[in-house]
């Protein structure tokens, strides 16, 4: 069976949890099953970890050409089809939500990681991208949910037939290197806050809770990592609850973050929504405490292992990280139970049923 990825994703992403999700998949698939990444000008550094029979691969770029974006995409567009037409795959898995003409032959499978573009409309701008999205999941032969909880959201925003989809979780990243990151202000003890800063992120009630909480404000510091600058409204509210010297925001690869997740005092993740949540898995691989909010499919990744609070109610998100946060026994027993729940989201098992996802169109 002859299987393409597209190279929507990989011209998106430098680095991001859909395209990683691609690269797992691709090291954990059988020996004996012919898969490749088509992207021939490409700016993402997980592709630089694949075999090169398993990817076609032209260029490599910093970042978008500002200038040129549209007309990179197109090459992409047309490359792909054209290698489609004189490959003849029996499969292509779409990485993202885009509109290609391949043979009606060729069966299509996607991936569907959350619905955060449907459910917080208000803060995107989705119109464009909505009529790709919506043409994708109705053309698709198969869907892959990540998490039970993306497959309810699906269903309520699109009308599709059930029995197209199969829900498969994440694997866990299994790397265990880190890069110390030298810095006089990780030597407090901290709280972690990974990924984007937006809305439903919730990052702004949870540095409310922090600022109102004395022991919490005395005792720790907030380590943010990804997510871009400090934007001005932000600096304002650390300004105006007077932590800003209490907050930094670090940088870089996984390596990096690795290293923070070993040596944060708990990690914290306030979302109001996740597809799947790849980062209290992240966490438990380096016996980092969590306490996580009850939104999404939060729940459905950390079980009954870690703790969880109400994401909009400013006083539980208070007393469940002091909970936490102070209580080393606490910790130490939530910390046992990682490994028999990470035994759960593993990345062969993954590649193991989306294989079997693939044979059963067939």
């Amino acid at each position: 069976m002859k299987l393409f990825f597209d190279p929507s994703i990989f011209y998106l992403q430098r680095f991001g949890g859909i395209s990683r999700y691609i690269i797992e998949l691709n090291k954990n698939f059988s020996k004996n099953f012919n898969t490749k990444i088509i992207a021939p000008i490409y700016i993402n550094n997980f592709l630089d970890d694949i075999n090169s029979n398993k990817k076609i691969c032209f260029l490599k770029i910093n970042n978008y050409l500002r200038f040129t974006r549209k007309a990179t995409i197109q090459f992409n567009k047309f490359f792909f089809e054209l290698f489609c037409f004189i490959k003849r795959p029996d499969i292509v898995h779409l990485t993202y939500y885009d509109n290609y003409n391949y043979s009606k032959n060729i069966k299509t499978v996607i991936t569907v990681h959350d619905l955060i573009h449907e459910k917080y409309s208000s803060e995107y701008n989705f119109k464009y991208r909505s009529f790709y999205k919506k043409n994708s999941i109705e053309k698709a032969d198969k869907i892959i949910c990540v998490s039970d909880n993306t497959k309810k959201d699906l269903l309520n925003f699109y009308k599709v037939d059930e029995n197209k989809i199969s829900v498969i979780h994440h694997g866990y990243p299994d790397s265990l290197e880190t890069i110390k990151i030298q810095d006089e202000f990780l030597e407090k003890p901290f709280l972690l806050f990974v990924g984007d800063r937006n809305n439903y992120k919730n990052f702004k009630n949870f540095i409310l809770a922090y600022s109102k909480s004395k022991m919490l404000k005395n005792d720790f510091n907030v380590v943010c990592f990804g997510g871009g600058e400090i934007l001005d409204n932000e600096k304002k509210i650390f300004l105006d609850h007077n932590i800003l010297d209490k907050i930094k925001i670090y940088y870089g690869d996984d390596k990096k973050l690795n290293y923070l997740f070993k040596k944060a005092a708990v990690y914290v993740c306030p979302s109001l929504y996740e597809g799947f949540g790849l980062t209290i898995l992240e966490a438990m691989k380096f016996n980092c405490p969590i306490v996580s909010s009850n939104g999404g499919s939060l729940i459905e990744v950390g079980k009954d292992v870690i703790d969880y609070f109400d994401p909009k109610n400013i006083e539980d998100m208070i007393y469940k990280i002091e909970t936490l946060a102070y209580d080393d026994e606490r910790k130490q027993k939530m910390i046992k139970k990682y490994s028999n729940n990470l035994k759960n989201f593993d990345w062969k098992k993954t590649s193991y049923l989306t294989e079997n996802l693939y044979k059963s169109l067939y």
